[in-house]
Order: structure tokens, then sequence, then C-alpha cells
């Protein structure tokens, strides 16, 4: 059977029109969660220097639907990257993030050591939203696992002046590793 050349070069068009055809089988998934930083008592204010001790400890994308597995296994999927990761100010009117010093996202599940996987140490003043430096380290283990956390540590970080609503975005990029 012969297929006419204008009906190659037709689905050969159609296939640039959709970008590198080995991207096809890749997708994000973006989840969003919200925390608060409790606000500095009058003490705290007044010193100027204690840290948060529990300032993100409630931020836990583990609970989230699209977070948990129960139906793919790692021979399932080609690679799970963290391709961004934003943290943004909700609440209150004109909070910015200077107050944190060093923040870091960690991933962790049993038997796996407990990796970095995104880290932000510049907070500027007058800034209420801030993109995380990514790893770029293929999370797919973790992410697959029957459980897994997705935590943060601060580090040289104050409260700030009243509780602050925040929003933490991960777009995740999967891979199903078919073409």
């Amino acid at each position: 059977m012969r297929v006419p050349l204008s009906l190659v070069f037709a689905l050969l068009l159609g296939l640039a029109a959709c970008g590198n055809p080995a991207d096809l089988d890749n997708f994000d998934v973006t989840i969003e969660e919200m925390t608060s930083v409790p606000g500095a008592t009058p003490v705290e204010i007044l010193l100027d220097s204690f840290p948060v001790v529990d300032g993100l400890a409630n931020f836990d994308i583990s609970n989230s639907s699209e977070f948990q597995n129960g139906q793919y296994s790692p021979d399932d999927v080609g690679s799970v990257r963290l391709k961004r990761l934003t943290m943004s100010v909700v609440s209150p009117d004109g909070q910015d993030l200077s107050f944190f010093g060093d923040v870091v996202f960690l991933l962790s599940t049993d038997g796996l050591p407990t990796i970095e996987v995104a880290t932000a140490s510049e907070f500027p003043e007058g800034v209420s939203s801030v993109n995380f430096d990514t790893s770029g380290a293929d999370i797919k283990e973790y992410v697959l696992a029957k459980e897994g956390s997705f935590t943060v540590e601060v580090s040289d970080t104050k409260r700030p002046p009243q509780e602050t609503a925040l929003k933490i975005t991960a777009v995740f990029e999967v891979d199903l590793g078919i073409l």
C-alpha cells in the first residue's frame, strides 16, 4: 500500500505543531496549599530576633489528593520532577516575605533518604512572591510511594508583625516515558 506524500507531509506538519514528539507524554500536575505563619508577640517585636520555630509546620502536601498515590507504580512513570515552586503572600495586604531567611523544601518516604527539592534564601523587602530554586531531581520514587512527606525547614527567620497567610504552589512535571 502506498501512502500519498501529501498525507505524510501533513502528518509531520501536525506533529511539528504539537512541539517535540518526545514531550507528547509529558504533563504538569499543579498543587496549591495554604498555610500561615503566626504573627510576632510584642516581646518578639521588641527583641527583633526570635526565630520562627513553628512557622510552616502545618504545610504538608502529603494529604493532598493529587499527591497521594494508590494506583500507579514507578514502573508506570518515566520520571517526576518538581518544575516550579512559588510562595506568595495571600494576606494581609502589603505584607512581604522579608521575614524569611532560608527556606528548604524536603521530600521523604520510607526506605529512601530525605532529599532537598527546592530552596530560597533571598526574600527582599517589598516582594510578596518568591520562586524557589528547584533541584531538578527525579522524585518519582518519592511521589509514587504509598506514603510520602513534603515538608519545609526554615532558618534565620523572624515572625512577621502579624499572622501571614501564604499560598504555596508546586508544579510537578510528569513524564510517562512512553515516547
